[in-house]
């Protein structure tokens, strides 16, 4: 049976074949009238049918990369502000390293921790014992007197701020010579105990005087500012000016 199906077959493909040649109109006219027409409707039909899946599939797969993308922009953001920091934390380190005289520095220290503005006012910072650190040395940034260590650890320290109220510091004015202690508060550094006719210049200059032996003697502290001060008895305090913004320090110099 299948050898006859096979033979029939063959039989009549070679006969569709005779009679293309031999009179192709009605096959010209079977594919270009019915055949074409069904395939191109057919075609349609499911290019219909499809559009919308097609779609859909679109939109997923724009969903995907725009996630991606996200992504890939949340990393890029990450690491230009990790570079930014580091940038920043670089260029801090060396402005306090080129401020600092370094034969007399022990280290220069990171501040890592910080008490609330209006309290004791310290700062805890990376460097301790191990690095030479001692305790009640003296501490600088930008030149200027900060503070003095108040407790050491092996790997970091404590600061007082000299614009603690817990803090006094024995100084002298740079062209009058008049000595008196710098006290901090609340409002501010004050040069107290200063003699009620003492003559200060016009922005005069407040160094430690080095008395007491807490700290070494013309270490910068800040300016007189241009105000009556206050008086009490035979003594007044006058407001000290300075360039430095105890609640923003990041990086110190401690002296040997």
């Amino acid at each position: 049976m299948k050898y006859k199906f096979f033979l029939y077959f063959a039989l009549a493909a070679t006969l569709l074949v005779i009679l293309y040649f031999l009179w192709p109109l009605p096959f010209w006219y079977l594919s270009s009238r019915i055949v074409l027409p069904a395939v191109e409707k057919t075609t349609d039909a499911a290019q219909a049918i499809a559009s919308p899946v097609s779609i859909l599939f679109r939109i997923d797969d724009l969903a995907k990369e725009n996630k991606r993308l996200e992504e890939e922009n949340a990393v890029l953001k990450s690491g230009l502000i990790k570079a930014t920091e580091q940038t920043s934390i670089c260029t801090l380190y060396s402005k306090e390293f080129a401020s600092a005289n370094q034969s007399e520095v022990a280290a220069i220290a990171r501040v890592t921790g910080r008490t609330p503005r209006g309290q004791s006012q310290t700062l805890v910072v990376d460097k301790g014992g191990q690095d030479g650190v001692r305790e009640g040395a003296a501490v600088m940034t930008s030149g200027y007197l900060v503070g003095r260590v108040k407790r050491v650890d092996s790997s970091s320290s404590e600061v007082l701020l000299i614009s603690s109220y817990l803090s006094m510091v024995p100084a002298i004015t740079g062209t009058g010579r008049q000595t008196g202690l710098v006290r901090g508060g609340l409002e501010g550094l004050f040069l107290i105990e200063l003699p009620i006719n003492a003559k200060i210049g016009e922005s005069e200059a407040v160094l430690t005087s080095g008395l007491g032996g807490d700290f070494p003697p013309g270490l910068s502290i800040g300016a007189l500012a241009q105000s009556p001060g206050i008086k009490k008895g035979p003594f007044r305090s006058l407001k000290i000016i300075s360039p430095i913004n105890f609640s923003s320090i990041e990086f110190i110099s401690i002296l040997k």
